[in-house]
């Protein structure tokens, strides 16, 4: 049998072409894809949007004191980033007034663990003790995330010299190379407060001492940083005396972690009311 080579070589030759037709198709078709909004939502059907989301703001207040919600942190919790959105800070305006800042505000795509506000923050102004609520409403387009947290307003204190029963009054430390003051307000052995650093760092305290136990945490405000106080205090004649260690601690995987090996050793004094 004889074989028809001019016929072979027109079938090879549309096969071919086809062939490279198909792929051409192909590589079109996959660049329309990925230019397009489809590859989002293609991603999305494989791997669902996922995210934890924490509103960052001190617990404790007292009455006629400004608060600062610092910042928002929201952490991608699967292979994709969180679509861009709206958050919304819901509050009771019976405890608390706006005073700058927006309480829904939009944000950019996120594509790790980041903050939504900048420096500036939301502020309100106590304006009737008791406890409230701040909750966070997060929408994106595949879905919704929230959060809350409860603050105790305390009443007006007065800001006197402190003493061995009641350490409520400004004290100088020192922390490391840094200098600084502490504002503190003691109510049962509890401890709030601000603070602020000679080098401009500023931020808030909580925590508690005891007979001889003080620990307080200095939160830095509108960041995850903040320094964690271990000590023990002591009268010393006209004086009260803090001598202990401080280590620095960072949020990640959304809880507080050590930064760094070395502890920082703090010291703090104050002259008693007589």
């Amino acid at each position: 049998m004889k074989i028809n080579k001019e016929l072979l070589k027109n079938i090879f030759s549309e096969h071919i072409n086809s062939f490279i037709g198909g792929v051409f198709t192909l590589a079109i078709g996959l660049l329309s894809f990925y230019l397009t909004p489809l590859k989002d939502n293609f991603y999305h059907f494989l791997y669902r949007e996922k995210a934890e989301v924490k509103i960052l703001i001190p617990e404790n207040v007292y009455l006629g004191d400004n608060l600062k919600l610092d910042n928002i942190l929201i952490k991608p919790k699967s292979k994709i980033s969180i679509a861009e959105g709206t958050c919304e800070i819901i509050y009771d305006n019976t405890f608390l007034t706006l005073s700058s800042g927006n309480n829904t505000f939009k944000f950019p795509t996120v594509e790790g663990a980041d903050l939504l506000l900048d420096n500036s923050g939301i502020n309100f102004k106590t304006i009737k003790s008791g406890k409230t609520s701040i909750k966070t409403i997060i929408t994106t387009k595949y879905n919704t995330y929230k959060d809350s947290i409860q603050v105790s307003i305390k009443p007006p204190y007065k800001s006197d010299k402190p003493s061995s029963s009641n350490f409520s009054g400004l004290w100088k430390f020192k922390l490391g190379f840094h200098n600084g003051e502490m504002n503190l307000h003691e109510i049962s052995g509890n401890l709030s407060g601000t603070y602020n650093f000679d080098n401009g760092e500023t931020g808030n305290i909580t925590g508690f001492r005891d007979a001889t136990p003080f620990h307080i945490d200095l939160v830095r405000k509108g960041e995850i940083f903040k320094w964690r106080i271990n000590a023990l205090w002591k009268p010393n004649g006209d004086y009260i005396e803090i001598n202990g260690e401080a280590e620095e601690l960072i949020i990640m995987e959304n809880d507080w972690k050590r930064n760094g090996a070395r502890a920082h050793t703090f010291y703090s004094s104050v002259k008693t009311k007589k």
